[in-house]
């Protein structure tokens, strides 16, 4: 994989995670230049179903 702002050879691009409204956000960022490569999104169904709930509950 090479990266579309530095050209450079990415063998494993650093990953980051973020979470937004209750989504669990995997950034892959190129390690020389930190331009966003991806983003793949996870569920945490568990732990913001309940934390979801809990505020619907107090609203």
């Amino acid at each position: 994989m090479k990266c579309p702002h530095c050209f450079v050879k990415i063998e494993t691009p650093s990953a980051h995670h973020a979470c937004v409204d209750g989504v669990e956000v995997l950034i892959m960022v190129c390690p020389e230049c930190e331009t966003i490569l991806g983003i793949i999104n996870h569920t945490h169904s568990g732990y913001f179903g309940r934390t979801r709930s809990m505020q619907d509950r107090t609203r």
